[in-house]
C-alpha cells in the first residue's frame, strides 16, 4: 500500500458529514410518509458506502503504522453504536409497554432481543404473519441496518489483517471479488427471496465493499484527479445520482440489485472527488448540512421508533402532525448526541473497560427483559386475546387484525354476535373477500387462514347450534382432501370437530357436547406480575371506526377483511414473485385421501338437510393457474362429483377464466379481491363438471 495511507485518519472531512445528511433527510422524510421523496430507503444505501469507506481506511491506515488494535477498533465501533442505540431502546421499550397491543409487543419483545445480539436484520426478515405487518409500525425496524454493519464490523477487520500479512497487494482484488459475488447474490435474492436479500449482510456486503475500494484508491497517486474541474463534473454526477434515486425509485424498485448501483456509485463519486475546494465540497461542508450530519445517527435511532410508535395509536396521521414529529425528532437527536453520544466517546470520562461492562451488561438486560417478557405474554391463557378482539369487535366497525389465533376468534365471534345472520361464509383466507355488500341479507364470515376440512366442519357445528341459518356459503380449498397439507391449525377446534362428526353419524350427542352460547369467554385466571403491569400501563387502540385501509389488516363486524395498504398495493413484478411459494402451499406434496372425501360427502348430506349449502371455489391468478391447473382441475373435478352426489350447488371455479376474473383482481397468487369474489358469487352457471 501506498504511504499516502497514512493520511487517511488525519485529515476531518466535512463534507463527509454533509454526505451523512444528505443520506439522512431522505430517509426521515421517506419514513414521514412523504410520496416526493419515493426513493428516501437509498439513504441507508448511503451510509453503508460512508462506513465502508471510513471503516477501511482507519484500519489500513492503522496497519500501515503497525499500530491497530482489534480491541481498540471494537471499543471505538462500541462507544459509537451502543450508548445511543441502548438509550433510545430503553425509551422504546417503555412506550412499546403504553401503546401497542398484546400481539405487538410479543413481536417488540422479539426484536429487543435480536437488537441486543446484533442480529435484528435476520429477526426482521422472518418477523411477521401470513400478511406481514406494515414496516411503519415496527419502532425498531431501523436497527436492521445496524446489525449488517456489526456484523460487519465482525468479520472484515479479521479479513484484512490476514491479507495485510500474507498479500497486502491482493487486497483491492479480494475487495472487488466480494463486491461482484455480493451483487450477484443480491440479484438472485430480490427475485427469490427479496425480503431476505434486502435484509442481509451477504447482498448488502457488496455496498460497503465499495466504499471500502473508495478507501483504498483515494491513497492511490496514480488516481488522484487534479483537475478541479473534472473532480467538480465527478463530484455533481454523484450527487445527481444519488438524488435521482432518491426521486424516482420506489418500493417497488428491485433492491438492494443492479438498481442500488446508482446510488452507491454516486456516494463513491462525492467520497473521491468532492473535496472542500469543489462547489459540491463547499455545500456539504456548509455548517447546516455538517450539523445534521453530526446528528445523523441518533436522528436515525429516534425518528422510526417515534413515527411507530405515533402511527400505532393514529391511523391516518396528518402531514402537519409529522412535520411536529421531524422537529421532536431533531431535537431528540441533538440532546442525545450532546448528552449521550459525546460523553461516551469520550475516553476520560470513560475506560475502554467501563465500555465494554456497560455493553455487555445492557447486552444482557435487552435479553433478559425481553425474553422474560415475550414468555410471560405467551404465557396467558389461550382465547384470551382472541375473546378480548371479538368483544371489541361488537361495538365498533372494525378490528385491527393481529397475530392470534383466527379459529377462537372464529368461535367467540359466533357465540358474541347478538343478531343472527343470514348468511354464514365459512372457508379460508382465500374467502375473506366475500362482504356484505355482495349478498342481500346480513352476513357473517368465519374464514380463517388456511382453513382445512376439519375446520369447514367445526366452525359449521358451531354457528348452526348458535343460529338457524338458511345459507352457508362454504369455501372450498385444493387442499382440503390432501392428508399431506400440513394444516394442524384445526386442533384448536378439535373437540368441536369431534362433535360434529358424532352428529353426522345419526349417532346421539349428549348435551353436555352439544355447544351453547351461553359461555364462550375464557375463564379469568391470575396474571403475573408484569403482565399485571402491562395490563394497568396499556392504552393502546385495537380498534377502528372506519372501513378505509390504513397500514394494518382489520377485521369488519361482517367478518370480511381490509387488507393493508402494503398487501393490498403490490406490482404485478411483486405479485408474480409469489407464485413459486403459493403453487405449493399446502399441495405438495398431494396425497388425496379417500376418507376426507366421506367425510366431506357426510358433512355436506348432514348440513343440507336443514340448510341452503352451496359450495364456492375461490380462483387462482390467471398465471398461477396456467402452472399448475392439471392438478387443480383433479381436485375440483372431485369437489364437484361430491357436490353433485348431494345435490349442492357450486359457484365460481379455480380456473378464473370460468368466473371472468382478470389479473389485476387479485392480491397476489391466490387471493383475489372484492371484485372478483363479486363475479364468483354472481355465477349465474352452476358448475357439473370442471
Amino acid at each position: 500500500m501506498n504511504s499516502k495511507t497514512n493520511e487517511f485518519s488525519m485529515n476531518y472531512r466535512r463534507e463527509i458529514d454533509g454526505l451523512r445528511a444528505l443520506a439522512i433527510i431522505p430517509v426521515l422524510l421517506f419514513h414521514a410518509g412523504f410520496s416526493f421523496i419515493s426513493g428516501g430507503f437509498v439513504g441507508v444505501d448511503v451510509f453503508f458506502v460512508i462506513s465502508g469507506f471510513l471503516i477501511t481506511g482507519i484500519i489500513l491506515s492503522q496497519l500501515e503504522n503497525r499500530n491497530f488494535s482489534l480491541v481498540g477498533f471494537y471499543e471505538k465501533r462500541a462507544r459509537r453504536i451502543l450508548p445511543a442505540l441502548f438509550f433510545i431502546t430503553a425509551i422504546s421499550t417503555i412506550f412499546a409497554w403504553i401503546l401497542l397491543s398484546p400481539e405487538d409487543l410479543l413481536s417488540y419483545s422479539k426484536s429487543i432481543v435480536s437488537v441486543a445480539l446484533y442480529v435484528s436484520n435476520i429477526f426482521f426478515a422472518f418477523d411477521g404473519g401470513y400478511f406481514e405487518t406494515a414496516a411503519e409500525l415496527k419502532p425498531l425496524l431501523h436497527t436492521w441496518s445496524l446489525s449488517v454493519e456489526e456484523q460487519y464490523y465482525v468479520f472484515f477487520p479479521l479479513l484484512l489483517i490476514l491479507l495485510w500479512k500474507l498479500s497486502r497487494k491482493h487486497i483491492p482484488s479480494l475487495i472487488i471479488c466480494i463486491a461482484l459475488c455480493s451483487i450477484l447474490i443480491a440479484d438472485w435474492g430480490i427475485r427469490h427471496y427479496p425480503v431476505l436479500a434486502y435484509f442481509s449482510l451477504p447482498s448488502r456486503a457488496w455496498e460497503l465493499a465499495i466504499g471500502a475500494f473508495c478507501a483504498i484508491i483515494s491513497t492511490q497517486e496514480k488516481w488522484t484527479i487534479e483537475n478541479k474541474n473534472t473532480r467538480q463534473f465527478l463530484g455533481s454526477l454523484g450527487l445527481i445520482l444519488i438524488l435521482a434515486s432518491v426521486f424516482l425509485f420506489d418500493a417497488h424498485t428491485p433492491f438492494p440489485g443492479f438498481y442500488a448501483l446508482v446510488p452507491t456509485v454516486g456516494s463513491a463519486l462525492v467520497l473521491l472527488y468532492a473535496q472542500n475546494d469543489t462547489f459540491l465540497g463547499k455545500l456539504l461542508s456548509h455548517k447546516f448540512f455538517v450539523g445534521i450530519g453530526l446528528i445523523s445517527y441518533s436522528l436515525y435511532l429516534w425518528h422510526q421508533p417515534i413515527f411507530a410508535f405515533y402511527r400505532n395509536y393514529v391511523e391516518q396521521p396528518s402531514t402537519f402532525s409529522m412535520l411536529f414529529l421531524i422537529v421532536l425528532s431533531l431535537i431528540l437527536s441533538y440532546c442525545s448526541w450532546k448528552y449521550v453520544e459525546a460523553p461516551f466517546r469520550n475516553t476520560q470520562q470513560f475506560s475502554r473497560r467501563k465500555i465494554f461492562l456497560l455493553g455487555g451488561l445492557s447486552s444482557l438486560f435487552f435479553i433478559l427483559f425481553g425474553s422474560y417478557s415475550y414468555y410471560s405474554l405467551k404465557s396467558l391463557p389461550k382465547g384470551r386475546y382472541e375473546y378480548f378482539l371479538a368483544n371489541t369487535l361488537t361495538h365498533h366497525s372494525a378490528i385491527y387484525s393481529a397475530s392470534m389465533d383466527e379459529r377462537l376468534f372464529s368461535k367467540y365471534r359466533i357465540g358474541l354476535v347478538q343478531s343472527p345472520p343470514d348468511i354464514i361464509v365459512t372457508g379460508s383466507s382465500r374467502h375473506m373477500q366475500i362482504n356484505q355488500s355482495l349478498v342481500t341479507g346480513k352476513l357473517l364470515n368465519l374464514s380463517v387462514s388456511g382453513a382445512s376440512l376439519q375446520d369447514l366442519i367445526a366452525l359449521n357445528y358451531i354457528a348452526t347450534q348458535r343460529f338457524s341459518t338458511a345459507n352457508l356459503f362454504i369455501g372450498v380449498d385444493p387442499w382440503v382432501f390432501n392428508e399431506k397439507s400440513g394444516q394442524i391449525r384445526w386442533k384448536s377446534l378439535e373437540n368441536d370437530y369431534a362433535n360434529a362428526l358424532t352428529l353426522q353419524s345419526d349417532k346421539p350427542v349428549s348435551s353436555a357436547s352439544i355447544l351453547t352460547p351461553l359461555e364462550y369467554a375464557p375463564q379469568d385466571v391470575p396474571v403475573g406480575r408484569i403482565v399485571s403491569l402491562y395490563e394497568k400501563v396499556n392504552v393502546s387502540k385495537v380498534y377502528s371506526d372506519t372501513i378505509s385501509p390504513s397500514l394494518k389488516d382489520k377485521i369488519l363486524t361482517d367478518g370480511s377483511r381490509i387488507y393493508n395498504k402494503s398487501f393490498a398495493g403490490k406490482s404485478p413484478t411483486e405479485i408474480a414473485r409469489t407464485f413459486e411459494g403459493l403453487k405449493k402451499y399446502s399441495l405438495s406434496p398431494y396425497l388425496p385421501s379417500s376418507e376426507l372425501e366421506n367425510t366431506f360427502s357426510a358433512f355436506l348430506r348432514q348440513q343440507s338437510a336443514g340448510h341452503k349449502v352451496t359450495l364456492v371455489l375461490s380462483p387462482y391468478h390467471p398465471q398461477l393457474y396456467v402452472q399448475i391447473s392439471p392438478l387443480l382441475q383433479q381436485i375440483e373435478s372431485s369437489i364437484l362429483k361430491i357436490a353433485q352426489l348431494n345435490h349442492v350447488a357450486v359457484l365460481g371455479s379455480f380456473n378464473p377464466l370460468l368466473s371472468g376474473c382478470a389479473a389485476n383482481e387479485f392480491y397476489d397468487g391466490m387471493h383475489p379481491k372484492a371484485a372478483c369474489m363479486k363475479k364468483v358469487l354472481s355465477t349465474t352457471h352452476i358448475y357439473t363438471t370442471p
